[in-house]
């Protein structure tokens, strides 16, 4: 692939996402309309946990993009991510399950549960696969598709099938994914990518290095969704719960989604394209992305924070009811840091495409540091809910200088 590709996919996944996110948000709010409050609750606690309990596999996509830039070596690669996957499945099936059906009181037969999950997982895998070949343009279909199917496959249980409540919920899920999953397996088709056969062995060194960063991504991974959760528990324990639902209710959505269409993209492909230029040790060719980024990043990030403090009042009151009108001000304090987001999300796709792993898992970790640092220093000062929001901020400026000073090093690591 061109070097040229791996912007070319990131500009064209800022419309993808904005549009799945749209189609996302317009699925629970129809949702909301046909069924019950409670049976929409069980279910999206039901994704949430099967999520979570797939979250190894999240850290193995970058493991394997770097992996694969340096060795090639998909065989290899792939099938100790399969016996991996497997593993976290089986898992899965016998304590998720059980614990969705009989304890969260999941009213749906077993099979339901069991499709979803091999659903989940298989799609999964396709994904990281696609992600690891570098096939930009199918990742960013897929990125839409994921909630449009589901939005699809829902209609027609509902309208066609008559089928109501949570099993309508559940063959829109698991019939999408299967439908997605067809067509990432046509992607491999049509691209001849074929399929390593499974072999059972003993890794060597490098595939054992590959192991240790999986699991060290997957931490670091898990270190980024702490850092957001300890904004909900100082919240939930400094202050009242009007000021977390406002977080919980605006702010994070908000948050999550700015970073789902400006954050994510950049480790969906300019990992694989770092990765890639690292191997060849090309300076000017990293330098030349990075220059592109920082220009990007500073335009996108000085449009947000414009947006959020002529307009943010106005968005704030025009989607949510009248009592989350406080949330405005948490909002503005979070975007301001934002630009700063956008360039660490790159300074550590670097730092990861080199395999520092744990450097990255470092930063994540002192972002936790300072954001709880911050915060009780901000406390001797004012009891305002923008302690939270602010230290928060402060966290994300801290990763950043942080991943300044060890992005100077890979740099260096390049030569002239």
């Amino acid at each position: 692939m061109r070097q040229t590709d791996a912007r070319k996919a990131f500009m064209a996944s800022l419309p993808i996402t904005f549009a799945a996110l749209v189609v996302s948000v317009g699925y629970k709010v129809w949702t909301a309309i046909l069924i019950d409050k409670e049976t929409l609750a069980l279910f999206f606690t039901a994704m949430d946990i099967f999520s979570l309990s797939l979250l190894i596999l999240i850290g193995f996509r970058s493991s394997m993009v770097v992996a694969y830039a340096r060795t090639h070596d998909d065989l290899h690669i792939l099938n100790i991510f399969r016996f991996i996957l497997f593993g976290a499945v089986l898992l899965a099936w016998g304590a998720v399950i059980p614990y969705l059906k009989h304890i969260l009181g999941i009213n749906v037969d077993y099979w339901y549960l069991v499709a979803a999950l091999l659903g989940m997982g298989l799609w999964t895998y396709l994904g990281n696969q696609l992600s690891m070949y570098r096939l930009y343009g199918a990742i960013n279909r897929a990125t839409f598709l994921e909630p449009a199917l589901a939005l699809v496959w829902f209609t027609v249980a509902w309208y066609g099938y008559e089928v109501r409540g949570l099993q309508a919920l559940f063959v829109g899920t698991v019939t999408g994914s299967l439908t997605l999953s067809l067509y990432l397996f046509y992607v491999k088709f049509r691209h001849k990518v074929k399929e390593p056969p499974l072999v059972l062995e003993m890794p060597d060194s490098t595939m054992r290095t590959f192991l240790r960063n999986s699991v060290i991504s997957t931490v670091e991974f898990g270190s980024g969704i702490v850092m957001i959760y300890l904004a909900v528990i100082l919240l939930l324990n400094f202050h009242g719960r009007a000021e977390l639902g406002d977080f919980q209710v605006v702010v994070k959505p908000v948050l999550m989604g700015i970073i789902a269409l400006f954050v994510f993209p950049v480790f969906r492909f300019f990992l694989p394209e770092l990765s890639r230029l690292i191997s060849k040790k090309d300076r000017a060719g990293i330098i030349a992305l990075k220059t592109w980024y920082v220009r990007f990043a500073a335009a996108a990030g000085m449009g947000l924070v414009l947006f959020f403090i002529f307009f943010g009042q106005w968005f704030v009151g025009a989607l949510f009811p009248p009592e989350y009108g406080a949330a405005y001000l948490m909002l503005v304090h979070l975007v301001l840091f934002f630009p700063f987001v956008m360039l660490n999300a790159l300074q550590l796709a670097l730092i990861k495409a080199a395999g520092h792993f744990m450097q990255a898992l470092v930063v994540r970790v002192a972002g936790i540091v300072i954001f709880a640092i911050a915060f009780f220093s901000l406390r001797f000062f004012s009891h305002s809910v923008v302690d939270v929001v602010l230290g928060l901020s402060l966290g994300y400026l801290g990763m950043f200088i942080l991943s300044l000073t060890l992005e100077r090093r890979v740099m260096r690591g390049l030569g002239k």
